[in-house]
């Protein structure tokens, strides 16, 4: 099979798959429990690859998955809701590693499915927030590759969360939504966290999650301005249930599939570059048929291509891919002999697994005539059931598009057994033979033209079905008050296939049981009583045939009841850390066979004396002012018998973990003799947890002579000082052991003489700085008589402007950032008896000397007649100290005439130029007054021989009568080394009289011109006296006819069982007339023609369509005869999609009875309506239902061969598909 069209025509064997999920079969997912921290219970799945433990060094990405709304529950025994069909944990469920490849690198996904509690309406975001966190706590995780995802109102719950705020979404790597449900978030949150966003969702939704949450949702990230731009996959059709789709695996409906996506996805790493598609289209003849689609020119700026996508998008029937996806960027596409216009998609995706999406147009015109290949079609595959030896095979539908198929040639591929052909060189020839195996058919087929083609098909000989056989298990026997009991059908088996379904019914026995799971292979019995029941196994195989087996359940009348013990349960052990003193005893789970616990006793058995139990007879209590250590206390329940029984739980107390002391010794102190005594202080120490302190003060350094009053005192007194600095050091030590270290200082101070004399400042002697210098203020030479300067302090007191005093306190300090002018500063300094003196210094600065400017008047110049003029460029002068100039331009030598158009700019003009060599002179002149000169020379080169212009009259051209337009346009004539000043038209030749209009310019007018061929000379003159000349020839014709165009309306899609359409040509036109004829015929399509109504008519019914797709053509002639054509495709789609709870069998049937199978638990009677592939109704049929599992004998004897589609309404809500051969 060549041509992906051809899958609308192929028949597969019907099997309806009725799903049974058995917990046993799970391989690393478990269910699992956490306490959140509001109190509430998660109950959840969690999936752990089968390689976690042997890559003790690996992280591993994580995939969080919401449900939706009908998969609630209550956590514990309702948990499997969350194993809805086509999910990652029903993926998981079935045997999926969700280990994907991407990058060449190999990677599994650890997955957390929980199901919310049926008491919320809505996901909690707490949810999210308990699991991220037990995820992060318990696996090795990779924290920048998070992914959360839900459908419908767990895909709501993920807008929900990420939309939260910024930081919520910067938890994920990527999230994935599929149908969400509308919420209220502010969509810029997801933009500003950059975070990637995949959403999903068909247009056809009705559902109280319809499209336009998510298509609203995109529209809202978008108007934030993302850096990266959200992903929206959706479909035309799919309604709500479109979750198998987005959690496919495989490829069958997007490329990369999701989980590839997520793995590419990292939080660490910078916004990625989508890929640039370059990717050109293509022209290629129908005789051709076959070209290449190139993208492999494509490129990622920040990383690499990895793959290309291919699919086709429109355009004529055939063209086939040669690959859906490959690495190259290039794939061929064949069979192009349609003429028009084929799109093709290319989707070009990096190592980020981003993608670029392009449209790549292949047109398609004609070949040489009969050149086209003629196109084999062998049919679909099909099953032959043993004993049948022989079958028909069908190679009706192959076709030649430009021609006829003269033959026709069937031969053996590879099979079990030799086969012999009836009619082997016709289209639809018998095969003999056969045997049990699989065989391969090639059709060649040849045209007119003598060209060929082949396909192929396989044949499946299957051998008949044998019955499966059901085993209900052995007979149970009960003793009341046990009424529950398992049944179990797993020994049940099918010897040639698998087993379908299975179904529990009662036979006969009391009236009251219930049956838990009665489809599925083990069932839980409850609710029974005494008596002998009597229970049906029903069991069917893949060809849907079914056996019974039965079971017997004896329930005995219950005996005299027996008093057992009950069970005490202290409940888990708790630890709890300092300053809480308190915790929870709680015996409620402590439970009695018989529902008589009377009494419950607490004591403490071991531990610390103090304790204090509020109520040591509830089942639950609180047990008050613990200390630290380990206590045990003892629960003895009793029930009404007095039969008792113990349990033991442990209470560990902790001491918060000790944080070390602060030491704080107090600030310096400075002191004077004769005062040699102080106080140390540490009595600002503190501790974190308020613990005594102990305290220990210690001489550092310093003079040896001292005496510390008491070193474990906070405060201390210290005696006996001598005159320098000390250092002591105070040491705070807790009840823990922990210390911490602080130092103060204790300076001394010598005796003040008893008669200080003040000082003797001397700012030294006056001083000129000649810019760009600094100056040097120095009072180095100021004395104190009887003691030493202790401080020197330099200030401004008048100045000329701007100064910096380097360090006012030197005794010798410089000044900078002075400017021209006298500055007075003043020194004053301090003795170490407090006494200050002052002096002052004046600094002249002179200004820097100037320096004369450069001139530069510019490089020489040459000059060619007639050009007169040169700019003289003074621009480049410069002046050293950047100071202002004035220029002056003047002449110096050289012919007379000239003309400086300002003397005084810099850059100026001199004109009026004659030949021979000039000389200017520049001169700039500087603020201070200074000058410089430069000359620049012109030389003037006289002008050259004259070029004569070159006339061009345009190029000859041809208008239509009546009333042409000629338009003389000479604009492209030219002087090359002056001007053109002048133009002339003349008409040298033609008919008639006309009449030119602007004949002087170098656009001109015709008029009045008839029929026939009319030359028009064209002169030019240039501004030397130069003249050349051109013409132009016009033809003047009567106008041709202008043929119709036809426009046969837009393609058409219709869906079966719809089979007739209407086609309008009535858009089609005449621009210089009128359509006088139309014709509507078919071109293309299915072997069996449809039926055109109208064919004259622009406007016409198309009936008795199939299955496939449909070329129309319009043909329009108008009142000249001229024709034109249009095309219209119509594409038939059998979107009749089987229902897996829904079959008939057998099928194919060559019988007049089939069996309707229907498994659903909506009430209500069945209709099963019949529609051929024309979408007629042929039958309709009551079914009468009573049970989830129904099964019906319909009669097909009237039916005649061929498919039909079935569709079962049940009580007017629930719709069923399938589909019937009858052979």
């Amino acid at each position: 099979m060549k041509n992906p069209n051809r899958l609308l025509r192929l028949l597969m064997f019907l099997s309806v798959f009725l799903f049974i999920f058995d917990q046993s079969g799970y391989a690393q997912q478990k269910q699992n429990w956490i306490t959140a921290k509001n109190g509430e219970e998660i109950g959840f799945y969690e999936y752990v690859p089968a390689n976690y433990k042997a890559n003790p060094t690996l992280k591993y990405p994580v995939i969080i998955f919401l449900h939706g709304h009908g998969e609630r529950g209550d956590g514990r025994s309702q948990l499997s809701n969350v194993l809805l069909g086509g999910t990652p944990p029903r993926l998981i469920a079935d045997g999926n590693p969700m280990t994907f490849t991407w990058n060449g690198k190999t990677e599994s996904f650890i997955v957390i499915s929980p199901q919310l509690n049926s008491k919320y309406g809505w996901w909690q975001n707490w949810y999210i927030d308990e699991l991220l966190a037990y995820a992060a706590k318990t696996y090795r995780i990779d924290p920048d590759r998070i992914f959360l995802t839900g459908l419908s109102m767990g895909g709501g719950g993920t807008w929900q969360y990420a939309g939260a705020s910024v930081e919520n979404a910067k938890k994920f790597a990527a999230i994935g939504v599929s149908c969400g449900a509308c919420t209220s978030i502010d969509r810029c949150n997801l933009a500003k966290a950059n975070l990637p966003v995949w959403a999903f969702h068909a247009k056809d939704d009705s559902s109280p999650a319809p499209y336009s949450c998510t298509a609203g949702t995109i529209d809202a990230i978008r108007a934030c301005k993302p850096a990266v731009d959200p992903y929206f996959t959706t479909w035309e059709t799919g309604e709500h249930w479109i979750w198998g789709r987005v959690y496919d695996p495989e490829y069958n409906w997007q490329n990369p599939n999701l989980y590839e996506w997520f793995l590419a996805q990292n939080r660490s790493l910078p916004v990625n570059q989508r890929p640039v598609i370059v990717a050109p289209d293509v022209t290629v003849t129908s005789s051709v048929a076959t070209t290449v689609l190139d993208a492999s020119k494509s490129t990622d700026a920040d990383g690499k291509i990895l793959r290309y996508v291919w699919r086709k998008v429109s355009g004529p029937g055939n063209g086939t891919l040669s690959a859906l996806y490959n690495t190259d960027g290039k794939v061929t596409v064949t069979d192009l002999v349609n003429e028009g216009t084929y799109v093709y998609e290319v989707k070009v995706i990096d190592d980020r697994a981003d993608w670029t999406i392009k449209n790549i147009t292949v047109t398609v015109v004609p070949g040489a005539p009969g050149s086209k290949r003629p196109v084999a079609d062998a049919g679909a595959d099909f099953t032959v059931f043993y004993p049948s030896t022989s079958s028909q095979l069908n190679g009706k539908n192959s076709y030649d598009p430009d021609g006829n198929i003269v033959g026709w040639t069937w031969s053996l591929v590879k099979g079990p057994t030799a086969v012999s052909f009836t009619n082997g060189n016709t289209s639809t020839p018998t095969v003999n033979g056969l045997g049990l195996g699989t065989y391969t058919f090639k059709l060649v087929v040849t045209d007119n033209n003598g060209i060929s083609d082949d396909d192929e098909v396989v044949v499946t000989v299957s051998p008949a079905n044998i019955l499966p056989v059901a085993k209900a298990g052995a007979d149970i026997y009960l003793t009341l008050p046990t009424n529950t009991t398992t049944l179990d059908g797993s020994s049940s088996y099918d010897s040639d296939g698998e087993l379908k379904a299975y179904e529990w019914s009662y036979i006969s026995g009391p009236a009251k049981y219930k049956i838990v799971s009665p489809t599925s292979v083990k069932s839980a019995l409850t609710d029974l009583e005494e008596g002998t029941y009597e229970f049906k196994l029903r069991v069917w195989d893949n060809w849907y045939n079914s056996t019974n087996d039965t079971i017997k359940v004896f329930v005995g009348k219950d005996p005299a009841p027996v008093n057992r013990p009950p069970v005490a349960d202290a409940g888990p052990d708790r630890t709890i850390t300092l300053p809480i003193k308190s915790t929870t005893l709680d015996g409620s789970k402590s439970a009695d066979p018989d529902n008589n616990i009377t009494s419950y006793q607490w004591i403490k058995i071991s531990g610390p004396a103090a304790h204090d139990i509020a109520n040591s007879t509830a089942a639950s209590t609180t047990v008050d002012n613990l200390e630290e250590g380990t206590y045990e206390f003892q629960l003895t329940v009793k029930d009404a018998e007095g039969l008792s029984s113990t349990d033991v739980m442990t209470i560990t107390v902790k001491v918060p973990m000790n944080l070390p002391p602060v030491a704080n010794a107090g600030p310096d102190r400075n002191i004077t003799l004769p005062l040699n005594t102080t106080t140390l202080d540490g009595s600002a120490s503190s501790d974190p947890e308020g613990q005594a302190l102990s305290y220990e003060w210690s001489w550092v350094s310093g003079p040896a002579v001292y005496d510390i009053g008491d070193k474990t005192a906070v405060i201390t007194g210290i005696n006996a000082l001598v005159q320098g600095t000390y250092q002591f050091k105070l040491k705070v030590t807790d009840k823990g052991g922990l210390s911490s270290e602080a130092l103060v200082n204790v300076i001394v101070n010598p005796v003040l003489p008893p008669d200080n004399k003040p000082p003797v400042a001397n700012a030294g002697a006056d001083f000129t700085v000649q810019l760009p210098n600094n100056g040097t203020l120095d009072g180095k030479s100021s004395s104190d008589i009887d003691g030493s300067i202790a401080k020197y302090e330099w200030t401004l007191v008048k100045g000329a402007g701007t100064y910096t005093i380097a360090n006012k306190n030197a005794a010798s300090t410089q000044i900078s950032a002075l400017v021209a002018g006298t500055y007075e500063f003043k020194l004053t300094v301090t003795d170490n008896g407090g006494l200050t003196s002052s002096d002052n210094v004046v600094v002249t600065v002179k200004p820097i000397p100037n320096k004369p400017p450069v001139a530069n008047a510019g490089t020489d110049i040459t000059l060619q007649l007639p050009a007169n003029t040169a700019k003289l460029d003074g621009s480049l002068s410069t002046d050293p100290e950047s100071k202002p100039l004035t220029y002056e331009w003047s002449y110096v030598n050289g012919p007379t005439p000239y003309s400086i158009a300002n003397k005084n700019a810099a850059v100026t003009n001199v004109s009026a130029l004659t030949d021979g060599t000039y000389q200017f002179k520049l001169t700039v002149t500087d603020e201070g007054g200074l000058s410089a000169s430069d000359i620049v020379q012109i030389t003037v080169k006289p002008l050259p021989p004259n070029k004569l212009p070159i006339a061009n009259a345009g190029a000859d051209f041809t208008v239509f009568l009546p009333n042409p337009v000629i338009k003389l346009d000479g604009r492209a004539s030219n002087d090359p080394d002056g001007s053109i000043v002048s133009y002339k038209w003349t008409r040298i030749k033609g008919p008639g009289t006309v009449t030119i209009s602007g004949d002087a310019t170098a656009q001109a007018t015709v008029a009045n011109a008839i029929a026939g061929v009319h030359e028009f000379e064209l002169v030019v003159k240039d501004n030397r006296g130069g003249i050349d000349k051109d013409t132009v020839a016009i033809t003047v014709k009567e106008k041709p006819n202008v043929a119709p165009k036809a426009n046969a309306g837009k393609d058409i899609t219709i869906y079966v069982p719809t089979s007739s359409v209407k086609l309008d040509g009535s858009e089609s036109t005449d621009s210089d007339g009128r359509i006088t004829l139309s014709q509507w015929r078919q071109i293309g399509g299915p072997e069996e023609e449809a039926t055109i109504v109208e064919p004259s008519g622009l406007r016409t019914e198309v009936n008795r369509l199939g299955v496939g797709i449909y070329l129309f053509e319009l043909m329009v002639v108008d009142d000249k005869g001229g024709i034109g054509k249009d095309t219209v495709q119509v594409e038939v789609i059998n979107n009749f999609k089987s229902d897996e709870n829904f079959a008939v069998y057998p099928n194919p049937t060559i019988n007049g009875t089939v069996y309707l199978r229907c498994i659903s638990d909506t009430r209500g009677e069945g209709i099963l309506k019949i529609y051929d592939v024309n979408g007629r109704l042929m039958k309709a049929i009551r079914v009468p239902r009573s049970q989830s599992v129904t099964i019906q004998t319909i009669s097909v004897a009237d039916l005649l061969p061929g498919i039909y589609y079935l569709d079962f309404i049940i009580g007017n809500q629930k719709r069923m598909h399938s589909k019937l051969m009858k052979r």
